[in-house]
């Protein structure tokens, strides 16, 4: 190779480098004013209803209207116009390993069930690392903080939950942070649009209730979309999700006629003992439910330990290739992702001030 050689192929490396930093800083920007149009509206709608209508700012249904129009009518589109000059990668059915070229396997039922079961035990045991954050949170501030999205179901009619969370959000998450996102980040890198596009979508999500669940499911739904290419797949685990962790799992106890054992206090172990015999028969269905829970946690760290050592994860190398390093590099190094990022942050720790003592 001669030194002009040499030095084209540097330049072209080069261009692609500073080609992925522009494209990533695009995304990240186009995050930032989804982010800022979504709070500015939605505080503005707030604020206005508050000192407007104040009958209609009581009512349940407002804070769904305070979630779901500002984010949809206003910052997706916004979000939209800022994507418009940032290109889109292709979804390619092959990917590479240890220098050589293979073909994806095609995504089928069976497929979408492991994948469910994944979901379902990462939703879990993210939970409990959130809820167990929080509470010693609040154990240390003295402040009891509390999951507003527990709250809005609490308040929330049956329907407009399984609209709300099961169909709606769903559908919107996902084309914004899959679709949307990974489409364009995908171009240099499958692994690096994967881990932005559950990064942005967890820190999205504004608390740490949601963000290591959000985080861990958003990692399998993206890869799930890189794999396929068909945002139907990402969507429907997302619904699944969403019904079991919204509708089903927080009514347990409820449909099992089981929801004054929450109220009982645990060191009277003979009311509590009582109590379990009187509902024996609920109680057994809730204790086989709670296995399956523990045993879905198992098996999401059990499958993916394995198809991480089988080397059956299938990550596309992109239409412009980089190195991982400078593909680390490329994202991070521009205004647009770090601003994203710590503005995201910001939000997320200002939601852990507790207010001041009235």
């Amino acid at each position: 190779m001669t030194e002009y050689e040499y030095t084209e192929q540097q330049q072209l490396y080069a261009d692609k480098m500073n080609q992925s930093r522009r494209a990533y800083g695009r995304l990240g920007l186009a995050v930032v004013a989804l982010f800022a149009v979504y709070l500015l509206t939605s505080y503005g709608l707030m604020f206005a209803t508050a000192y407007l209508l104040p009958d209609i700012y009581d009512q349940w249904w407002f804070n769904w209207v305070l979630n779901i129009v500002p984010l949809y009518l206003f910052a997706l589109p916004a979000f939209w116009l800022c994507l418009r000059s940032v290109d889109k990668g292709t979804h390619d059915p092959h990917y590479v390993s240890r220098g050589f070229i293979y073909e994806k396997p095609k995504f089928h039922v069976g497929h979408f069930a492991l994948f469910a079961v994944v979901c379902f035990g990462l939703m879990y045991i993210g939970s409990l690392i959130g809820n167990g954050l929080m509470s010693v949170l609040s154990t240390w501030t003295g402040y009891d903080y509390q999951n507003n999205l527990s709250d809005l179901a609490d308040n929330s009619p049956w329907w407009m939950l399984l609209l709300g969370t099961v169909i709606i959000a769903p559908i919107g998450e996902e084309f914004i942070f899959r679709k949307l996102f990974i489409d364009r980040a995908r171009r240099y890198g499958d692994g690096m649009a994967i881990i932005m596009s559950a990064l942005l979508f967890a820190l999205f999500h504004g608390n740490f209730f949601q963000f290591f669940y959000a985080f861990m499911v958003g990692l399998v739904m993206a890869y799930a979309y890189t794999l396929t290419g068909k945002l139907y797949w990402s969507v429907g685990l997302h619904m699944f999700m969403n019904f079991m962790g919204m509708m089903i799992m927080p009514n347990m106890l409820k449909w099992l006629g089981l929801e004054e054992l929450e109220t009982l206090d645990p060191e009277n172990m003979e009311a509590v003992t009582q109590f379990i015999m009187d509902n024996m028969a609920g109680y057994c269905v809730y204790m086989l439910v709670t296995l399956v829970l523990y045993g879905a946690m198992a098996a999401a760290v059990a499958l993916i330990i394995y198809f991480a050592c089988a080397r059956k994860i299938h990550i596309g190398q992109g239409d412009v290739s980089l190195r991982s390093g400078d593909k680390v590099i490329a994202t991070f190094c521009n205004v647009g992702i770090p601003l994203c990022i710590f503005l995201l942050c910001l939000f997320m720790v200002m939601g852990l001030i507790p207010p001041p003592a009235s």
